[in-house]
């Protein structure tokens, strides 16, 4: 009860004067059935209807929203239809095409087909130093926006890392492994007008790098932090994060706008409701 007087007053507080009003919900149908306040439940109290959004596939998309569906329709809120999101770009017109076949089937419109964009998908550095509640030791704020292409573990000898370091990768090494980290520098050092070939680095095991080490990285202008865990351990929890767009990351805004303005039917959405 207490639960639902909070949810119902904010909802109240935040919807004032508002034309329009979005609710995001967090996660499938039934997520927060365990203190009785599923995305079911809660939209059913706020009187409002649902589009699922789900990823990009065949099989296993549908399966999930009858799955969520059958969850919705058991509290009596409307389903409007479906957006299938991130795309495989090379698969898109084969998905578009068996996805819209498969929903008409359940009698479920489809809204919109979205590709992926890797951009979206990248955290920036600010994002990994709240999840990974990290020391940070040199940075400057436009880097503190860095997106992180891909993930490198300095495990391999320096002359086997030239090769690797690109697609604006997070180097994450111990901070004794000086090769590794000089080698990483190397591109930034040299030309930093060039792309961006390391876009920061996580320091391990709780062991910071030399002083001569960390005035290089300075120069580098690459973003560097320190935390206690250990490469692998740090890898797999930067792995299982989930990562939100921020209010400050007006590139990645603009670019999700557009895609939803190409790939979205919105008019279609707004009068259906």
């Amino acid at each position: 009860k207490i639960l639902t007087q909070k949810v119902m007053q904010s909802y109240r507080n935040l919807s004032r004067g508002k034309e329009f009003f979005l609710i995001e919900g967090t996660g499938h149908a039934g997520v927060g059935s365990v203190f009785d306040m599923s995305n079911a439940e809660v939209a059913k109290l706020l009187g409002s209807k649902v589009i699922i959004v789900t990823l990009g596939g065949v099989g296993r998309p549908i399966d999930e929203i009858m799955l969520n569906k059958a969850t919705f329709d058991k509290k009596g809120v409307e389903v409007l239809g479906v957006i299938i999101n991130k795309v495989n770009p090379a698969k898109y017109d084969k998905i578009s095409d068996l996805v819209s076949k498969g929903l008409s089937r359940h009698n479920l419109r489809l809204f919109g087909v979205v590709p992926l964009v890797k951009m979206l998908t990248r955290p920036a550095v600010c994002e990994l130093v709240e999840d990974l509640e990290a020391e940070v030791l040199f940075t400057e704020d436009e880097m503190m926006k860095n997106s992180i292409g891909r993930f490198v573990i300095g495990d391999m000898q320096p002359h086997a890392a030239v090769d690797i370091f690109n697609d604006h990768a997070l180097l994450i090494i111990p901070g004794n492994r000086d090769g590794i980290i000089v080698t990483a520098l190397i591109g930034n050092l040299l030309d930093s007008q060039a792309s961006c070939p390391v876009a920061a680095m996580v320091f391990t095991d709780g062991i910071r790098p030399p002083q001569k080490i960390l005035d290089l990285i300075k120069k580098s202008h690459i973003p560097a932090m320190l935390v206690e865990e250990d490469s692998f351990t740090v890898a797999t929890k930067i792995n299982n994060s989930i990562f939100k767009l921020r209010a400050d990351e007006t590139e990645k805004i603009e670019l999700s706008k557009k895609l939803v303005e190409q790939y979205v039917d919105v008019d279609a959405i707004c009068n259906l409701l």
